[in-house]
Order: C-alpha cells, then sequence, then structure tokens
C-alpha cells in the first residue's frame, strides 16, 4: 500500500485519479498509524515535486485532493460502519472506552465486540 500510494503521487494524471482515491480508501482501513504516516509522506512528496514542477501544479493539486478525499471516505466509511452497529451511544461508549483503554492499564467496560457470530445471531433472535 505505501509504495502504490507513492506511485499514485509521483505520477499525476487523468487516469491515475481513480488509483489514488482507491489506494487512500484502502489504505485508511488497514491502520490509522499507517495511514497518517503513509498519507503525510505522500502528501510531503507530493510537495516537494510540485516545487520542482512549477507548470503542472493543477495536476500536483488535483492528486493531493484526491489523496485527501479517499482518506477521508475511508474514515467516514469506518464510523458509518460503527454508527449503524452500535447507534450513537454505542459509538460513544465505544470511543470513551477506547481513549480511557489507550491512556490506562485497566479496562473497565466494553462495547459488545464489531463482529461475532453469537453477537449476531442474539441480535436475530430479539427481533422475532
Amino acid at each position: 500500500m505505501f509504495f502504490l500510494c507513492m506511485l499514485a503521487m509521483c505520477r499525476p494524471g487523468r487516469w491515475l485519479r481513480t488509483l489514488t482515491f482507491a489506494a487512500f480508501f484502502v489504505l485508511w482501513q488497514f491502520e490509522i498509524t499507517f495511514g497518517v504516516f503513509t498519507t503525510a509522506t505522500a502528501l510531503l512528496l507530493l510537495c516537494l515535486r510540485a516545487a520542482q514542477d512549477v507548470d503542472t501544479r493543477a495536476r500536483w493539486r488535483a492528486s493531493a485532493a484526491y489523496a485527501l478525499l479517499g482518506s477521508a471516505a475511508s474514515i467516514a466509511f469506518f464510523v458509518g460502519q460503527l454508527l449503524l452497529w452500535y447507534g450513537p451511544e454505542g459509538l460513544w461508549a465505544d470511543l470513551t472506552v477506547t481513549l480511557h483503554a489507550r491512556n490506562n492499564h485497566e479496562i473497565e467496560t466494553a462495547p459488545p465486540p464489531f463482529a461475532g457470530a453469537s453477537h449476531v445471531a442474539a441480535r436475530g433472535r430479539e427481533r422475532r
């Protein structure tokens, strides 16, 4: 993913816009820290290349826009999944438990797992 994102930044053009969007969308689905590092590196590379090539700055801006749109769409997709699964209260609880767990060694409570056969089966029985 890292090299695919770097390729998209090094070779801006119309045919790479979809690839740029898709690469950054998939990148942010892997892991947030890796996504931040790769996006920052790609945008820095893009800025360095745009400084050298003044005539084609519009193409460089389009590449940056598609990279940022792909990243934002991926994060929005992930938040949407959590919102649909947990609901607003569960999403807030998940966020607070995650922040608490990252700052402490002990976890007090946790919301139900995002994907689990027993949880899905239990939700199906509730509807009947």
